[in-house]
């Protein structure tokens, strides 16, 4: 199977048209500039001259996707914070995100939590790209790369094509930049979070243009967040920290072709003093994870693209107890071949075509511990193929008109089963400052290897969770330097997976306790929503956006008749981001955020402010609502053709006392509640020198 899959993928095509016909793909730096960071795409009348495969768009448009936001390198390093250098932190700002856990990276977006979010990073798709701890449920997780080496940021939501990979929600790619090519360039960052160095330059010779045709870049990272939070709160027991690096190549080999490789790598680690702990106590974690990525650009004219991409994405985990011995540990392995191929068939037509043939592997073993001995509670292990391939095809009918088309097939040997998602998306511009964007589009994502145990009695293998979206936008762009985006979506879903009777609930006044948990397609799903985006972007001197989204996300189990609010169902969603320059060298930045905030996960009803009691309805007690205030300040003074960066950043200035989820524990045979909640950062100053040259 997976030759023919590479058969296709030697031969297929990928290529957005413009109206001129030229294929897209010319660097962000040969593109005409836009003064918003934060903007869709260009306009779709714009005219694209020559093709180059040099580097990566940080922007390539996406016509007809109703919410896409993008944010470019100089807004990613405007807002990006001191204590955790951190982007998908950074992407938590932008509209309809909503994130209440401080502790983690991961976010939700319309109602899906991070199981059901894709994110990539140079197309490398893969759920293992954050430093976190692994086989436990109450962890915290940062970002596998830092925001020095990236080129921008992009997130979709609803209908929108799926090329990386199919997934229920929203996805996030980030892209990387090139190293810089005139001369040895390099930063380092100093605070008390941690350290971070940035090395790059060209290599070989440099050309008369002032250009080589390659370059280096290499990056590392150590955090000290854990040390940082235990002196701002001693109270807390846990100390986490990472360091990794990056290394990157870019090349052109030709005129015609371009190179690229990619290697992550990086160390996590949790230490978690409690004073008294027992047999199961966690308290050592250990993560390792590393991504390695080729990606060859081939373009033979203007109207062809050919890009061939193999990359391997490894990672095992370790967690143990007091005495040294391990109670969960792992191993997971990804290899991918992706090809695509861009065409212009006609000035006004375009089609993409693409496929991937994915090998991947992983293996479980947990174990709990008495004074018998040991017990292993879980020892699986696989080795499975997954194959994909897309094909969308674009008319610009007339120069204020065009739409996309196309579907997304998958096919995955862990569960045999196969998935099928069609899109068809269409974007007017009735006038120069005014844009409307609309789409449909089915959604599927395939069962991963963590949602294959454990099986109801028949030993059913989990089919592919479904979803299908409408999504209408609008947006108007001002003569100076205003922007508005109105935008709503419904959706509905079928097959969702649940963990079948795994929680404490209570069926009138019995207290039912879990049994033999079963995992099953066995939840419907409604979800709609509308956000309003307000912007002003007059850079450098001011960028500032402004948010809101109203949203509501249920879930219904057709097994047992009930229904329940999603588990990432977030009401109310506000986000704003402020950067001024009000003088030279000296910036300051805001970023606010308010939600309204998730369900307690599970049948809890609250008794008061720190305790609660099973009760009959899932989901019915939430968190108290999330607001935080984060402000930072920045003077860079010129010194001897150097530039020195001074920062100062206060995390949650406000003081507010936000509260996160953990595991609880439930007393019997009363059912009462403890530990449901826990407290969020507190005041977190910092500081830090940013030194470049």
């Amino acid at each position: 199977m997976w030759t023919a899959w590479l058969a296709v993928a030697v031969l297929s095509v990928q290529v957005p048209v413009t109206p001129s016909g030229a294929p897209q793909g010319p660097p962000a730096e040969q593109r005409p500039a836009d003064p918003a960071p934060a903007a869709d795409e260009p306009p779709v009348d714009q005219y694209v001259e020559a093709v180059t495969v040099r580097g990566q768009a940080t922007d390539v448009p996406e016509p007809g996707v109703a919410a896409r936001r993008v944010m470019d390198a100089t807004l990613l390093q405007a807002v990006r914070g001191v204590l955790a250098d951190d982007p998908v932190r950074v992407v938590q700002s932008l509209p309809e995100v909503a994130a209440g856990d401080d502790f983690n990276a991961q976010f939700a977006v319309r109602g899906h939590g991070p199981t059901h979010l894709g994110l990539a990073i140079d197309g490398v798709d893969s759920p293992l790209l954050f430093h976190t701890v692994r086989g436990v449920n109450d962890t915290g997780s940062l970002a596998f790369i830092n925001t020095d080496v990236l080129g921008g940021a992009a997130l979709m939501a609803g209908a929108y094509p799926q090329r990386a990979g199919a997934y229920l929600g929203a996805r996030v790619d980030f892209t990387t930049r090139d190293g810089a090519r005139d001369r040895l360039r390099g930063r380092a960052l100093f605070s008390a979070s941690g350290v971070t160095a940035v090395a790059e330059g060209p290599l070989g010779r440099v050309r008369p243009d002032g250009q080589a045709r390659a370059s280096w870049m290499v990056a590392a990272r150590k955090s000290y967040l854990g040390w940082l939070l235990g002196q701002v709160d001693p109270s807390r027991t846990e100390r986490f920290g990472f360091v990794d690096g990056t290394a990157m190549l870019t090349a052109d080999l030709s005129p015609t072709q371009s190179l690229r490789l990619l290697a992550i790598g990086g160390d996590a680690a949790l230490d978690d003093r409690i004073s008294a702990p027992g047999l199961n106590s966690l308290v050592r974690a250990l993560n390792q994870s590393g991504v390695f990525s080729a990606q060859w650009r081939y373009a033979p004219g203007r109207r062809i693209v050919w890009t061939q991409q193999a990359y391997v994405v490894a990672a095992r985990y370790q967690n143990r107890v007091p005495d040294g011995r391990t109670r969960e540990e792992g191993h997971d392995r990804d290899v991918t071949v992706r090809s695509t191929v861009q065409v212009a068939l006609t000035p006004t037509h375009g089609l993409e075509v693409g496929a991937q043939q994915q090998w991947m592997r992983a293996d479980r073993l947990d174990r709990s511990f008495s004074t018998r001995g040991e017990t292993v509670t879980l020892d699986r292990d696989g080795a499975w193929t997954a194959a994909g391939t897309w094909a969308y095809y674009r008319w610009q009918v007339t120069p204020r008109l065009q739409w996309t088309g196309g579907l997304r097939a998958d096919r995955s040997s862990l569960t045999g089963t196969s998935a099928l998602s069609p899109v068809l998306l269409a974007e007017w511009a009735p006038a120069t400052a005014w844009r409307v964007r609309g789409g449909v589009g089915r959604q599927h994502q395939l069962a991963r290897f963590d949602d294959t145990w454990p099986l109801p009695a028949d030993g059913r293998q989990p089919d592919a969770e479904r979803a299908s979206t409408t999504d209408l936008g609008l947006e108007w762009r001002g003569a100076t330097h205003w922007r508005l985006h109105l935008d709503g979506y419904a959706r509905r879903e079928r097959d969702r997976l649940r963990l079948e009777q795994s929680e404490y609930r209570r069926v009138g006044t019995t207290l039912v306790a879990p049994r033999q948990p079963f995992r099953l397609n066995a939840m419907t799903g409604r979800a709609h929503g509308a956000t309003a985006t307000l912007g002003y972007l007059r850079p450098p001197h001011v960028q500032a956006m402004l948010s809101y989204s109203l949203a509501s996300a249920t879930l219904h189990d057709v097994t047992t008749g009930e229904s329940f609010a999603s588990d990432f169902d977030q009401r109310h969603t506000v986000n704003a981001s402020v950067r001024v320059q009000p003088g030279r060298g000296v910036g300051l930045t805001s970023r606010i955020r308010y939600g309204s905030n998730f369900p307690i996960v599970g049948y809890l009803d609250t008794v008061s402010a720190t305790q609660w009691r099973i009760g009959t309805r899932r989901n019915e007690s939430r968190l108290p609502a999330y607001s935080r205030v984060d402000v930072r300040a920045d003077w860079t003074p010129a010194w001897r053709g150097r530039r020195v960066t001074v920062f100062a950043e206060v995390i949650n200035a406000l003081g507010r006392r936000n509260l996160g989820p953990q595991s609880y524990s439930v007393r019997l045979p009363a059912g009462t509640v403890t530990g449901a909640t826990e407290p969020l950062f507190p005041v977190v100053p910092s500081a830090g020198v940013l030194v470049q040259f």
